[in-house]
């Protein structure tokens, strides 16, 4: 079993790292009947209340982070930005997280040489969390992010047949290898408020590859498969936590779903998009779908958990990019 776990491994950096990144699905577009919440007092009142004082990252496929000088949307405004702090280059966008409180940032970086880092957005300083010589056999560091607490960080290091999360407390600095007995593929996990994780996990069936997501308690260890696998080539997104950490969010075939941790009610609650939720509330999850295919350009929309409601949040900007995947003015 672990020699085919190291093979598929293997598979997953030999092509792309996740489904994620090399979707085979044709990309689904919105409808352009979906309401229009034009400003942010259109939005309902426990909504605003919900992402007052949030950051959420604007990333997608084709659209990340990097690309716009690290790019930010304050949902309470529909001001897009940039950090404050500079970034040093070679920034792994998707591997890259907000604390849920917006005070907090944490990213990875792949060359210079490679270190995972936070900043602390109120006072602009950052530090170190983890470098390459920390952990033993350790290539690169693929992920991180913050638990619902600020109290620590949860990274994923890859290395020559190697793929584990690391936890470092934020307070002390300490930090321990957890030895996950899923087989988690190199993609951010999502932490609950009681410490369990969401995982993109990788299995082997003959010589073909699956993914699905699954679920680990705190120290790593799996509990359960969440959802259907699917095969190699098809898309399928990490999952994000709702706020009391019972649902998880996700993108499958370029359409978001939600599931119970318990692994039951998988529901589609939006019709679109591009690479699952930027940001997940109480009430809703937050997404960009492609509007237009060509030009690629992308809008924010909101789906409300229970499936009932779908709504494009107008006042945020649109996003649109060349064929280098430069962006472009509207």
């Amino acid at each position: 079993m672990l020699k085919e776990w190291r093979v598929g491994i293997q598979l997953l950096l030999l092509f792309g790292l996740t489904w994620g990144c090399t979707p085979s699905v044709p990309a689904v577009t919105a409808p352009a009947d979906v309401p229009v919440w034009q400003t942010f007092q259109d939005l309902p009142p426990t909504l605003q209340q919900e992402l007052k004082g949030k950051r959420i990252q604007y990333v997608t496929h084709r659209i990340d982070m990097q690309l716009y000088d690290n790019l930010f949307v304050d949902p309470s405004t529909g001001e897009i930005g940039a950090l404050s702090v500079p970034l040093l280059i070679g920034v792994q966008p998707s591997g890259s997280r907000f604390s849920r409180d917006g005070r907090y940032y944490v990213y990875t970086r792949q060359i210079g040489p490679p270190d995972v880092r936070i900043i602390d957005l109120e006072t602009g300083k950052q530090r170190v969390l983890l470098k390459m010589e920390d952990i033993t056999n350790v290539q690169a560091f693929w992920g991180a992010a913050i638990s619902p607490d600020n109290r620590y960080v949860i990274v994923t290091v890859v290395g020559d047949d190697l793929l584990d999360l690391v936890r470092v407390d934020l307070q002390d600095g300490k930090f321990r290898r957890l030895f996950v007995t899923a087989p988690i593929a190199p993609e951010t996990v999502d932490i609950a408020p009681d410490g369990m994780m969401v995982a993109l996990c990788h299995y082997n069936a003959g010589h073909s590859a699956q993914l699905g997501l699954c679920l680990l308690d705190k120290e790593g260890q799996m509990l359960r498969e969440l959802t259907p696998r699917s095969r190699f080539g098809s898309h399928l997104s990490a999952g994000r936590f709702t706020p009391d950490g019972m649902w998880v969010i996700y993108d499958r075939e370029h359409r978001l779903y939600k599931v119970h941790r318990d692994g039951s009610h998988e529901t589609q609650i939006a019709p679109c998009t591009v690479n699952g939720p930027a940001w997940v509330t109480a009430t809703y999850a937050l997404t960009a779908c492609y509007v237009s295919i060509e030009p690629e350009c992308y809008e924010m929309f909101a789906a409300a958990l229970d499936g009932e409601a779908f709504w494009r949040l107008g006042y945020i900007e649109k996003i649109c990019v060349d064929a280098d995947g430069s962006r472009k003015d509207n």
